[in-house]
């Protein structure tokens, strides 16, 4: 089972007058923060939510968020035109889920998965293909493995007589 414990970014409905943000501050978590999010607050959206799952996959996978910048400023920058570190997933996930993650990943939110449901099917046909590869390796292994069997016998040194 899952569990949220972090509602970082959080309003109350758009019909009451109080707001948790106030206008002008920068709202998110820099590491995890989508480029339109980190361009303005307003233009969110469920990809916005999609991106940071993509940098929370990201950092599970190696170890590190995709961007490690110092500062604030930097960081949203890193989100809003540098590419993501792909090449850090080769030897860690599988080429399908390396797809997806960088989708997730992408600074165009038109190219993200659109939600979260549709981020599950993308999930789901990766972990198909993962395994269908797999499925494939396996059954190619033709060749039984061969045990090497030694008969030789190695004296152990003797001591000349004397």
């Amino acid at each position: 089972a899952v569990k949220v414990l972090d509602f970082g970014v959080c309003r109350l409905n758009e019909n009451q007058k109080a707001r948790l943000t106030l206008t002008g501050t920068i709202v998110g978590t820099p590491t995890y923060m989508a480029p339109e999010q980190c361009k303005n607050a307003r233009d969110v959206d469920p990809r916005t939510d999609v991106y940071a799952l993509g940098c929370i996959g990201f950092e599970m996978a190696t170890g590190q968020p995709p961007f490690i910048e110092k500062g604030v400023g930097a960081m949203m920058r890193a989100h809003m035109v540098s590419p993501p570190p792909l090449h850090l997933l080769d030897e860690v996930v599988s080429p399908p889920l390396r797809s997806v993650i960088a989708r997730m990943l992408a600074k165009a939110p038109e190219v993200r998965p659109p939600s979260m449901i549709a981020l599950d099917h993308a999930l789901a046909a990766a972990a198909a293909e993962r395994d269908e590869a797999r499925s494939f390796v396996a059954a190619s292994v033709t060749a039984p493995m061969q045990a090497v069997v030694s008969d030789t016998l190695v004296d152990e040194p003797h001591e000349p007589d004397r």
